[in-house]
């Protein structure tokens, strides 16, 4: 019994400390929760004009990603192609030939 009154003591203890500590952190949580609804409040107007932009934004993209991604199919078919003529003849770098214009009128 001496030893079962001990360890309900020290359980007793422990919880009293976990309790405080769990006190402390509800206390922090309810203050950054004020300090968040303040600043929410604060900047209102500011948040939802963001948040609007962002939307155009995004509209924007959506509307244009077709192109967007096209573009970068051909710039990188582009790039593997230069690659492999420098890898054929690194000396293009340093000799290549004037390119004509296709489509200038003389």
């Amino acid at each position: 019994m001496k030893s079962v009154s001990g360890n309900l003591d020290e359980l007793v203890g422990r919880l009293d400390v976990t309790r405080t500590e769990m006190e402390t952190l509800l206390a922090n949580v309810t203050v950054l929760v004020g300090d968040l609804n303040g600043l929410l409040d604060t900047n209102d107007e500011e948040i939802k004009s963001s948040v609007s932009h962002l939307q155009k934004t995004l509209a924007t993209v959506s509307a244009h990603i077709d192109a967007i991604s096209h573009h970068l199919e051909d710039s990188s078919r582009n790039i593997q192609e230069f690659t492999r003529q420098i890898k054929e003849n690194p000396g293009t770098l340093l000799r290549s030939s004037p390119q004509t214009e296709e489509g200038k009128l003389e």
